[in-house]
């Protein structure tokens, strides 16, 4: 059993360390994203164009706030 528990606590680590740098990659994409308002802006586009810009940054905002929160259960699972 103890093999069984160590096997378990090995891939939660390797999850936890996945998630870690998927999260760093999205804090990068996220901003780049984010430098894209700007010319979104500058290039007036029509307000649906705008509205579906606007949707797709909020998704990743709210993907990368979802991953960072089960990154924290993981590690705090690991914790234990």
């Amino acid at each position: 059993m103890g093999d069984g528990v160590s096997a378990r606590e090995q891939r939660m680590r390797e999850l936890a360390e996945r998630l870690s740098t998927i999260t760093a990659g999205a804090d990068a994409s996220l901003q780049s994203l984010e430098s894209l308002r700007s010319v979104v802006v500058g290039a007036r586009l029509g307000r649906v164009e705008t509205y579906l810009f606007d949707g797709i940054a909020h998704d990743a905002r709210e993907l990368r706030g979802r991953m960072a929160q089960f990154l924290e259960v993981i590690e705090s699972r690991l914790a234990e």
